[in-house]
């Protein structure tokens, strides 16, 4: 089988879990337990702990455990860490262990990720991109399949949905180790050629930046947009749902073409003109109020296709000649580390809000406009540390 066709699969269960929460936030956290709200965000950002503490001893842990076999080892560990929240170990105790939750589900999907950069292990190989975009239609569809599976399971609690996260988990360790024969031994980064030039290396940081730009104003979108378009817009929650599910299929059925593009034409360049139009058409929304329906299709329209073009050259740029996992692992940080810090800005501005009047349309056009400049600015000093490090003489790199 396939290499890139094993990585997508594996790709595929490794996003299913986490997406399954979202719908049921309230059935697992709020109506099991009898807490607030406030327990949904907490539930959806506190595996950073985990994330943090696993980061360090990444690169450790890639070196010394074959591909399959750490995938395997860390989807069971996460599907051993969901037994225990289906557990009625209390709020407290479903938070530290969602928190340590966070590490083997990094270390699998850095892992996956490091296999689908590797590809035909070539320096010269130039299909990265749409691999990656092949990735991100994957991930994509894991996204829409753990939704639907969320909330099919919605009805058999907190218990019922927790040992589904399992038993999904149980299923990637199952493929991993049933398809190890046709996975590398071992995933290290390319040697560097003679030829300057050609071994010419990134730093990971600049895709970092991008990776935490794009997550942050997707969370944005997904948040701060769904509230806009139903608090100013007066648009039903059912049409809401409608627009941001169109944009999220344009990003899925987008990624492959984009990458393929951006491995003929140049990911910086596809990266440029990507989240230009991303940001741009997402400063765009403000106008909606003043402007016909049409305007609002187009920008979240736009939006779906411009984004479509973010995680592969992302993830091309920051994949290093072999693209190990710690590359993976520190970019997909930098991505859970932007939603974060989008989400809970978005929320502090509501909350410091809730007292006095609702947002009124010129307040919500100034959160669109610094979102949207935040994130066009970020990406320039990404773009310009990657072309720094194409300017300077070989010699004093």
């Amino acid at each position: 089988m396939n290499r890139t066709a094993i990585c997508l699969v594996m790709l595929l269960l490794a996003a299913l879990p986490d997406a399954m929460f979202a719908p049921v936030l309230k059935t697992i956290l709020v109506d099991r337990y009898g807490v607030g709200e406030e327990a949904t965000f907490w539930f959806m950002s506190v595996n950073l702990l985990g994330i943090i503490l696993v980061l360090p001893v990444l690169p450790w842990l890639r070196r010394r455990i074959a591909p399959a076999t750490l995938i395997a080892i860390a989807a069971i560990c996460n599907g051993i860490l969901y037994g225990v929240m289906a557990l009625p170990i209390g709020l407290v105790g479903t938070l530290w262990v969602r928190g340590f939750e966070g590490a083997p589900d990094l270390v699998a999907l850095a892992a996956v990720l490091s296999l689908v950069s590797r590809g035909n292990e070539s320096p010269q190989d130039d299909n990265r991109s749409l691999r990656f975009g092949l990735a991100g239609t994957t991930m994509m569809l894991g996204l829409f399949l753990g939704l639907l599976i969320g909330g099919l399971a919605s009805g058999g609690g907190a218990n019922v949905i927790f040992s589904i996260a399992a038993g999904e988990c149980l299923l990637l360790a199952i493929v991993a180790l049933a398809m190890s024969g046709s996975l590398p031994a071992t995933v290290r980064a390319a040697p560097r050629l003679d030829d300057p030039v050609a071994a010419r290396r990134y730093p990971v940081w600049p895709s970092m930046l991008f990776m935490f730009t794009d997550r942050g104003l997707g969370a944005a979108l997904t948040v701060a947009g769904a509230l806009y378009m139903q608090s100013i817009l007066d648009l039903s929650p059912r049409l809401v749902s409608s627009l941001l599910a169109m944009t999220i299929l344009l990003l899925a059925i987008c990624n492959g073409p984009l990458g393929f593009l951006a491995d003929r034409f140049g990911a910086l360049r596809i990266r440029v003109i990507a989240a230009a139009g991303y940001g741009l058409c997402f400063m765009g929304l403000a106008l909606s109020n003043v402007m016909p329906m049409g305007w609002l299709i187009a920008m979240m329209c736009l939006m779906g296709l411009a984004g479509a073009g973010l995680f592969p050259t992302a993830l091309s740029l920051g994949a290093r000649h072999g693209g190990g996992a710690t590359d993976m692992g520190l970019l997909q940080a930098a991505g859970q580390w932007g939603f974060f810090a989008a989400s809970a800005l978005g929320g502090l501005v509501l909350h410091l809000k809730s007292g006095e009047e609702p947002l009124s349309p010129s307040s919500w056009t100034i959160l669109f406009v610094a979102y949207a400049a935040v994130y066009l600015v970020l990406n320039v000093v990404g773009v310009l540390g990657i072309c720094w490090r194409r300017l300077r003489p070989a010699t004093q790199r």
